[in-house]
């Protein structure tokens, strides 16, 4: 699926409208002119629903920012000095200081990019509905019905964690019907409660009507297509989630706990031995057993940041290092240096532990050509940045097609294997009949981390040992577990999320008042952990329906 995912998609018409049309129309309605009834041109539409996931918007530097720069993991980072700092990505700055207001370029777009995908999957299932077993290609059709199933449920869950209440379509709509659209269910409140249920609602009802109609596994062809394993994850995920907003009104814990051991349970998928090869920076294990579900890319794309390539691992890469003369200096030709840890983040970690491997910190030397020939450089900090520098995004040198490189094929986890071994120990343990289970799952993973102590020998070459760091816990508490997950996804776009769902946004969030550069964070209890509604759609739903989210 990674060669030809970005071009089947750009050789055929699949759609009348472009991005902008978005803009011209409440919600991303879309023209439908293919003909579904030929496996090849479903096939087709599919890829362009997993199309959106892959824009700079979205999971490329959206997502990253939403949930990690959001959080007490990182900052911004970037940023030439003090006063440059605010308006190098000032829409970022915006969002991860609280400033945000409803004109917020990046917040548009991703509204816009999770709709074009959830538009297109809407017109493949309704033009696909009436297709039974009596086709000689009935399989297929069930199976790529599966995947524009699961991808609409997963916009639907990345849209209701970023805004809270938001227009559910369950079918494609025509444009005059739109503007009538609103985000309040009957008799809702003002904080759109029973809007924000009937979208887990349907979300879960998605995801458990097609455990069956996709494979566990692919080819390497087709990798990066949706499994049953990442059906179930992500099932596991919105049953922890609704469990956690509303008090497990439904049992909704043992169901995201079960969910997710049926993935735990199944031999294809595991952790890989080594804690540092899940983030391999020489794009040697792109189909890791680890990854559950990943957007796919490919480099050496024209295409840039809304096509085949990811601008993620230029976004990541250090910005300022050590010069001859012993000063810092900047190769933002080399690295941008976005979601830049935190000091609290490196707190929370046992010293030794080899997860950290993954942070590159003031004073540590990374072998990379910033100042021409490959040579072992040290990492610079200055007055608007913390020192540090997470990896787990980025790529070695030799990957780089040259300076500002802002397309590499380094494919982004979504769901990986650890995360779920996370999910069944929480909603275990917070279920209650599973704490043992809980207490294996996060000693687990411990034990993998403890497993992957190295020592560097030269480039590129380690000696691996087991350390003992992290040790094994004895019992387990919630905030164990709450604490794992943290050490175990830093700077994987889960934070943020993960404070807000537990209630523990206020609290943390809110003691923290000024960002490494000094300007202040202004973190709101009254939006209730989320974003506000683009204006722009607003505007365009005349019908008055569309509701702005408190606090905005």
């Amino acid at each position: 699926m990674k060669k030809i995912l970005g071009i089947l998609v750009t050789s055929f018409v699949l759609f009348s409208c472009t991005e902008d049309f978005i803009n011209k129309q409440p919600l991303g309605v879309e023209t439908n002119v293919i003909f579904y009834d030929k496996v090849e041109n479903c096939e087709l539409a599919v890829n362009a629903i997993y199309d959106p996931l892959g824009w700079e918007s979205m999971y490329q530097v959206g997502m990253m920012a939403l949930g990690d720069m959001t959080s007490d993991d990182a900052e911004k980072g970037g940023g030439d000095n003090v006063l440059q700092y605010k308006s190098d990505q000032g829409a970022i700055f915006d969002i991860v200081t609280f400033t945000v207001n409803p004109i917020n370029g990046y917040l548009a777009n991703i509204w816009d990019a999770s709709y074009i995908g959830i538009a297109r999957a809407n017109a493949m299932i309704d033009a696909t509905n009436k297709i039974d077993a009596t086709n000689d290609d009935y399989s297929t059709f069930k199976r790529l019905r599966g995947e524009a199933r699961f991808l609409r449920a997963l916009y639907y869950f990345d849209l209701v964690r970023i805004y809270g209440p938001v227009p559910l379509l369950k079918q494609a709509i025509a444009p005059a019907d739109a503007i009538d659209v609103g985000n309040r269910a009957d008799g809702d409140d003002a904080q759109g409660t029973k809007q924000v249920k009937a979208i887990y609602d349907f979300i879960i009802e998605e995801l458990e009507a097609i455990q069956n109609d996709v494979p566990w596994t692919y080819n390497a062809d087709n990798y990066g297509r949706v499994t049953a394993a990442a059906a179930k994850a992500l099932l596991a995920k919105a049953y922890l989630y609704k469990a956690d907003i509303f008090s497990n009104s439904d049992n909704e814990y043992e169901k995201a706990y079960l969910a997710a051991k049926e993935v735990l349970d199944n031999a294809s998928y595991g952790l890989e031995a080594k804690y540092q090869d899940i983030f391999d920076l020489n794009l040697e294990n792109e189909s890791s057993k680890e990854f559950i579900f990943t957007i796919q890319f490919t480099s050496g794309s024209s295409t840039l940041r809304g096509g085949e390539g990811s601008i993620r691992p230029i976004y990541v890469t250090p910005r300022f290092f050590i010069n001859a003369q012993g000063k810092p200096e900047k190769k933002d030709g080399y690295g941008y240096g976005f979601n830049i840890p935190r000091q609290d983040l490196i707190d929370a970690f046992d010293a030794n532990d080899p997860r950290l491997d993954m942070v590159l910190a003031e004073g540590d030397s990374l072998y990379c050509n910033a100042f021409g020939s490959p040579q072992w450089t040290k990492i610079a900090k200055v007055d608007w940045n913390t020192g540090y520098y997470c990896m787990k995004g980025s790529v070695n040198y030799e990957q780089f097609a040259g300076f500002n490189t802002q397309v590499i094929g380094k494919n982004i986890p979504v769901i990986r294997y650890a995360d779920v071994m996370l999910i069944a120990a929480e909603a275990g343990f917070k279920d209650g009949g599973y704490k043992a289970e809980a207490l294996k799952y996060v000693n687990d993973i411990r034990k993998r981390a403890r497993e992957s102590k190295r020592v560097l020998n030269a480039y590129n070459d380690y000696t691996y040992s087991v350390g003992t760091v992290p040790a094994d816990l004895s019992a387990i508490t919630l905030d164990d577990i709450k604490k794992e997950r943290r050490l175990e996804l830093y700077c994987e776009g889960h934070r943020f999320f993960d404070l807000v769902r537990w209630g523990d946004a206020d609290a943390i969030l809110g003691a923290i008042t000024k960002d490494v550069a000094g300007y202040p964070v202004l973190w709101n209890p009254a939006t209730l952990g989320r974003m506000p509604i683009p204006q722009a759609q607003i505007n365009l739903h005349t019908g008055g329906k569309l509701v702005q989210n408190p606090g905005y």
